[in-house]
């Protein structure tokens, strides 16, 4: 899972044009015949939103790359899950919009989580950092809905996703720490139920997220496969599905 599946769904849709002033013409897809997708979160993933709070490399390295790292990549925020909401401690759901900045504020996620150890001159230029990030990231993501300019005739997209493996797609979140709970440890220490955070994916990216985005379906065709997100490539149905759909470029 990376940011460079939505770089690439945007520069085919928008070429090499500034998101700030971005009008949908699919300039890149004029130079391309055929694109193929694998497990791309296209609404964002709670997995990227994890290595917000817990670093990189989770389950096998808590420390392959720190929360802060993590959080200092402007292309994660291009990840955050479109998730509308979170569940409190008692389990119900809490909405919330994770692309707001004052929610990271209030609750102290991200690069705010140290606040009160850091200098005010500090804390403002990770405030200002986080809000800028937000808001371009929300504006990336919201370029790849619904266009009203058509695709090219000769342009195809294939989208290859998982829909069977158990895939983190919320959290539980203590309103009074501002503690996030994503792991079967810490929400069973808790003693609370970890069933309702998932749901059916590829380990990684949730099938809901990995859905094609509006401006792709008239041009696009999804195949659902068992396999987790590191094996989406070698699965024996998408292997079929894409080699066919490749050679139809020679038909």
């Amino acid at each position: 899972m990376c940011s460079s599946d939505l770089v690439a769904a945007y520069y085919l849709a928008y070429g090499a044009q500034s998101s700030e002033r971005a009008k949908a013409n699919w300039a890149g897809a004029q130079l391309v015949n055929r694109a193929i997708f694998f497990g791309t979160p296209f609404r964002g993933s709670m997995i990227a939103f994890r290595s917000f709070e817990k670093g990189s490399g989770l389950p096998f390295s808590s420390r392959l790359l720190s929360a802060d790292a993590m959080s200092s990549f402007p292309s994660m925020y291009q990840l955050i899950p479109q998730s509308n909401f979170l569940f409190r401690s008692t389990g119900e759901k809490m909405p919330v919009d994770l692309f707001h900045p004052e929610i990271w504020k209030k609750h102290g996620f991200g690069l705010l989580r140290k606040r009160q150890l850091l200098d005010v001159t500090f804390n403002k230029n990770r405030e200002e950092f986080l809000e800028k990030w937000l808001k371009k990231s929300r504006l990336f993501r919201s370029l790849l809905k619904e266009q009203t300019h058509r695709a090219p005739s000769h342009f195809r997209v294939l989208n290859i996703i998982g829909n069977t493996q158990k895939t983190l797609a919320s959290a539980y979140l203590n309103t009074e720490n501002g503690q996030l709970l994503f792991d079967p440890k810490e929400i069973k220490a808790s003693r609370l139920d970890h069933a309702p955070l998932y749901e059916p994916g590829d380990e990684t990216v949730t099938a809901a997220s990995a859905a094609l985005p509006g401006a792709f379906l008239e041009v696009g065709k999804t195949i659902e496969v068992e396999s987790a997100h590191d094996k989406l490539f070698l699965d024996p149905k998408a292997e079929s599905e894409y080699k066919l759909f490749l050679s139809s470029i020679l038909q």
